[in-house]
């Protein structure tokens, strides 16, 4: 069967953010529901909201982070081995840029939930 390369790459995308998802979700505790005798228990491990939100923002962080170091070595890798090619010189610019950008939204994301923690937090 011929899968189009373009149809190839979004599979291979969304394959790796259900992964992502999927980490996050398990690194927050949520989990199953187990029935007690009194009721169910609660399946994440975070009582209040702005414990929850928190958590999945130094998750994200987390991940971000590691893939923000990565693109950018791979964007050195990639003006390192363009000797003199104006193709992989502008290639390795847009990674670089990209890369750039994303760490920006997910810093921006992060101060962003934390202003949200804390307006909840204040009205308790």
């Amino acid at each position: 069967m011929f899968i189009h390369s373009k149809m190839k790459n979004v599979l291979l995308k969304s394959t790796f953010c259900f992964i992502i998802m999927g980490t996050l979700l398990l690194g927050c505790g949520v989990g199953v529901a187990v029935a007690k005798e009194g009721g169910l228990e609660n399946p994440i491990k975070y009582n209040t909201f702005d414990a929850f939100i928190k958590a999945i923002a130094e998750v994200v962080m987390q991940i971000g982070g590691v893939l923000a170091v990565v693109f950018i070595i791979w964007s050195g890798y990639l003006f390192v081995t363009a000797r003199g090619s104006e193709e992989q010189i502008t290639k390795a610019k847009t990674v670089f840029m990209w890369t750039i950008v994303g760490t920006a939204v997910l810093l921006g994301a992060y101060v962003i939930s934390t202003a949200v923690v804390n307006f909840v937090k204040g009205l308790e």
